[in-house]
């Protein structure tokens, strides 16, 4: 008994390093901007003014752009009238539209000065402009050394000038256009671009950058990661202070993306949320939505987790499991991952000792609960269970003894944990 008192002791002190909540985020049903900003042209990269005053954002393919709808893109502003609706938003802003390309990728936190795509003068790359009275200064240059300036860019200034965010195909890049990030040093220089890395860059594109506030949260748009449809915006958390170490990309779901293309999503006060989408049919429209950020307790979540590992310890210590009564095993995996893992296969290798040959039959209920969507948890499980079903029939095991179901509700598995719950039947 030993064994059991010394595991479980151990496994409780860990306890008291968990915290007491976790966060679950579920978006509103998307709701597309009115006739005042979507019109029949293309509207883009929406950035709300840190004091929700003002909508800036890029229209294409309008007839009044400067140049006429067949020239560049301009960047158009509006406020909230009276009623806190959006009024009718203008282009006339002096010196940043022009007949090229022109678009607002960042704001000073105090909505004196902004950040441009640099179009100005022949010059490509970014720029600045101050707010003078009612108008704007002639846009300066922004020197960012290593910028890659052939092909598509994206990019992401944030409210403090001090982090930038750009999406570009360079020598390192792994697929198409990936995600970089340059930081301004303290003597005020750009330092060159460092890829983000494999997390969250892929073969595909990486695009759209956005940073949250607190600048640990990344929203960006991808056609590499698993998704819905043409591309999808993911979120993804930054770790230990680094600009290379994220966690695995999360699907904002079908709240947000559609099997069109999603993109150019910002967010404003952990609350509100603004991107472009062409699921209507036709050029991109912006749209809005809001977001609940549920706390829940995972004390319990924490002391169930470390319970069925102190579980598989035991049984590797004892290696007494009796399979002649119907038991249940929970197989677990890891986020966003359906390969059975090692300490997986030690589990099932001790069932396929009981059932080979014999007439036990194996049934599998399988749940998820890691996306947003169902659909997209259910595709999980389905995959994550048709993993476990071929480890077993590779270990002998007739394919014809083991049948499975996917539920999305959570109710059908122990303590609500996410997995492939196995019942060994006689």
């Amino acid at each position: 008994m030993k064994p059991r008192f010394l595991v479980y002791g151990l496994m409780f002190l860990a306890l008291l390093s968990v915290k007491a909540t976790a966060q679950q985020i579920e978006f509103s049903e998307p709701v597309r901007l009115n006739s005042t900003i979507n019109s029949e042209g293309e509207e883009l990269m929406p950035l709300l003014t840190p004091d929700g005053s003002k909508l800036y954002f890029t229209r294409a393919f309008h007839p009044e752009n400067v140049g006429g709808a067949y020239a560049g893109m301009d960047i158009w502003v509006s406020g909230l009238d009276e009623a806190n609706q959006w009024d009718t938003p203008a282009n006339a802003l002096g010196p940043l539209n022009n007949k090229d390309n022109n678009s607002i990728i960042g704001l000073k936190a105090d909505n004196k000065v902004v950040y441009l795509i640099n179009t100005y003068a022949g010059k490509k790359g970014l720029a600045f402009s101050k707010r003078i009275g009612e108008g704007w200064s002639k846009p300066e240059k922004i020197p960012i050394p290593g910028f890659k300036k052939d092909g598509f860019n994206g990019f992401y200034m944030n409210p403090s000038y001090n982090v930038l965010l750009i999406s570009m195909e360079s020598k390192d890049s792994f697929g198409q256009e990936d995600i970089y990030v340059s930081i301004k040093d303290s003597t005020g220089v750009w330092q060159e671009p460092v890829n983000l890395g494999p997390v969250i860059n892929t073969r595909g594109f990486e695009t759209s950058p956005f940073l949250s506030a607190d600048g640990k949260i990344l929203y960006f748009s991808s056609d590499g990661h698993p998704g819905l449809g043409d591309a999808d915006i993911f979120m993804s958390e930054r770790l230990y202070d680094s600009w290379t170490i994220w966690t695995k990309p999360k699907n904002l779901g079908k709240q947000v993306n559609s099997e069109a293309f999603d993109s150019y999503f910002s967010m404003y006060g952990d609350s509100v949320c603004f991107f472009s989408s062409n699921r209507g049919g036709g050029s991109s429209d912006i749209y809005t939505s809001t977001l609940e950020i549920k706390r829940r307790s995972i004390l319990q979540d924490s002391i169930d987790k470390i319970v069925q590992e102190a579980e598989v310890l035991l049984a590797d210590i004892s290696n007494d499991v009796d399979m002649a009564d119907p038991e249940s095993k929970l197989i677990s995996f890891s986020s966003r991952n359906a390969e059975v893992s090692l300490r997986a296969k030690k589990s099932l290798n001790k069932i396929v000792e009981k059932i080979v040959g014999g007439s036990i039959k194996v049934s599998m209920i399988c749940y998820s609960d890691e996306y947003f969507d169902v659909s997209l948890n259910n595709e999980l499980s389905e995959r994550r269970a048709q993993s476990v079903k071929n480890y077993l029939v590779e270990q002998g095991i007739d394919g014809s003894k083991v049948s499975y179901r996917v539920t999305s509700n959570s109710d059908e598995m122990p303590r609500n944990k996410s997995g492939v719950l196995i019942n060994v039947l006689k």
